[in-house]
């Protein structure tokens, strides 16, 4: 019995061309999480595919779902917002590039969560307007960590379960999982407090309270990249 049709929004991920005139997506959707799906004769239809199909934007999809997980094939999209605003700054475009790479490779397939979708859509908006920064793109790196259930420990050590007093700087192993005291070997590199103090709140739940030292980005910057290398690959 085939699916009932669905409309959803969805996050356009990345895109490729295929064959002469269609496109094969990897999208964030809100009803259905994360889905590919190709958009057959999408380079020359404008009657069916209104509005660009580019990495970043949201648009409306329409479709109707395959029950043995094959990839999805659009029957309609029209765009919603192009985030235009992004494309006038070299520094923004990488940073929605670095958003969207996060979503697709921590995020599972098929599995809605209306949280990210909102949080990725905020987000998106916020570079847009050219309300967000370097800090906000960190926080929602760690958010999106803690939802999924991969956060690193910040609290307490991973290797005797040692708490890690507030206030202070600490070391952190991306291999191990977090911070890992002095006398169980340290870590890689050493967090400064305010690093530390930020990446709590992030994941929290809460956005950055005020500006973020150059060097606390930078300290927050190597630990996630590698953190989520070591950990997710």
């Amino acid at each position: 019995m085939a699916l009932a049709e669905i409309e959803t929004e969805a996050l356009v991920l990345r895109k490729v061309e295929y064959g002469d005139a269609d496109l094969i997506l990897s999208l964030y959707t809100e009803s259905r999480g994360r889905i590919s799906a190709i958009a057959r004769s999408a380079r020359k239809s404008r009657k069916r595919f209104t509005g660009a199909l580019d990495p970043g934007s949201l648009v409306l999809v329409r479709y109707r779902p395959k029950a043995s997980g094959a990839m999805e094939t659009l029957a309609q999209s029209s765009l919603v917002d192009a985030h235009v605003g992004v494309l006038t700054s070299l520094v923004r475009i990488e940073q929605m590039g670095r958003v969207l790479r996060l979503v697709e490779k921590l995020t599972p397939e098929r599995l809605p969560d209306e949280e990210i979708f909102a949080r990725v859509k905020h987000l998106l908006g916020q570079l847009d307007r050219g309300e967000a920064g370097e800090p906000e793109v960190l926080t929602f790196h760690l958010g999106l960590l803690g939802r999924l259930g991969h956060a690193p420990e910040l609290g307490r050590c991973v290797a005797c379960g040692e708490e890690a007093p507030p206030g202070r700087p600490a070391y952190f192993d991306p291999r191990r999982g977090g911070i890992v005291s002095r006398r169980c070997g340290g870590g890689a590199m050493l967090l400064s407090a305010e690093a530390l103090d930020a990446m709590r709140e992030a994941l929290a739940g809460a956005e950055p309270a005020g500006p973020w030292s150059e060097e606390a980005v930078a300290q927050i910057s190597r630990a996630l990249r590698e953190f989520t290398r070591a950990q997710i690959g």
